[in-house]
């Protein structure tokens, strides 16, 4: 089926971005949990990030949290649904969304990607690397599609579709809420 998920992250303590997302805390984990929600601190950037399975979630902290978690720090929203092939990613800081970079493989365009905002100073060679490999690919391969998981990647120091390593992160929270 794929991924359907949403990660929000911030440059604040991990339980201030648990507690700004009005969610709490179950239990802590050494491995990276399945099929749970769940937040922690990146230690290599020092970004804390929550792990959502709807998307959904992203639209009411969007809504409701990010604009006061971002007033005194820096935040992002990673929205990937690999169903229909969409995927996007917002900046946002000063209580404000700077930038958003989407993409809509089911739009009929390969090519397809939406920017809102000046972008970020590395979107141009990984729009130009996507661009690239998508001519190699014959259309066999959704290469534009992971442009906005890879601004989200440099920033936070994770990717979706990776493993998390259990030294990656100090530890992981099992959080429920914001539902």
């Amino acid at each position: 089926m794929g991924f359907r998920i949403c990660l929000i992250a911030a440059t604040v303590p991990v339980e201030r971005l648990i507690s700004g997302l009005d969610c709490d805390v179950l239990r802590t984990e050494d491995t990276q949990p399945d099929g749970d929600d769940w937040a922690a601190r990146v230690g290599a950037t020092g970004w804390s990030v929550a792990w959502f399975e709807d998307l959904v979630i992203a639209d009411v902290a969007e809504q409701f949290t990010l604009p006061e978690l971002s007033r005194d720090a820096d935040a992002l929203v990673l929205r990937v649904n690999e169903t229909s092939m969409h995927s996007s990613c917002a900046f946002w800081r000063g209580g404000r969304r700077v930038w958003r970079i989407g993409h809509r493989g089911d739009a009929g365009d390969p090519y397809d990607l939406t920017r809102l905002g000046p972008a970020p100073p590395d979107y141009a060679a990984l729009q130009d690397a996507a661009y690239a490999a998508q001519d190699a690919a014959s259309g066999r391969v959704d290469h534009v599609f992971d442009v906005p998981v890879r601004l989200f990647s440099a920033r936070v120091g994770l990717r979706y579709d990776q493993e998390v390593a259990a030294g990656a992160v100090d530890q992981f929270r099992v959080i429920v809420g914001m539902q």
